[in-house]
């Protein structure tokens, strides 16, 4: 274990843990590195307040679409977040966009 994966919260270190133990060899350290990007910003707060069950079920599911956009030049998803099918849930509707950084971003997916 190296001094980066001491220092991660509890909640985090399962999620990386899990992601080991869940996911297929090749995919593995991309997803990793993907949920340690995602979550670099939550505090100590919003984890105290998820379990890491939620939180692996959300990085996966966010991934799994990001990852499936392939070359297209966007895409969106709407979606109720289903515990059975996306490993996590939540109140109220999701809306998730994909799309290339570009000059008014939020005015075009709007």
């Amino acid at each position: 274990m190296d001094s980066q994966t001491e220092t991660l919260h509890p909640v985090l270190q399962d999620v990386l843990t899990r992601n080991d133990a869940q996911i297929p060899a090749e995919r593995r350290d991309a997803l990793a590195a993907f949920a340690t990007a995602y979550t670099r910003r939550l505090g100590d707060e919003e984890l105290a307040e998820t379990t890491a069950d939620q939180l692996f079920g959300l990085v996966r599911s966010t991934f799994e679409f990001v990852d499936g956009r392939g070359s297209h030049p966007s895409a969106v998803r709407v979606f109720d977040p289903d515990p059975n099918v996306d490993g996590y849930g939540v109140v109220g509707t999701v809306i998730e966009c994909n799309v290339d950084d570009t000059l008014l971003l939020v005015d075009s997916v709007v």
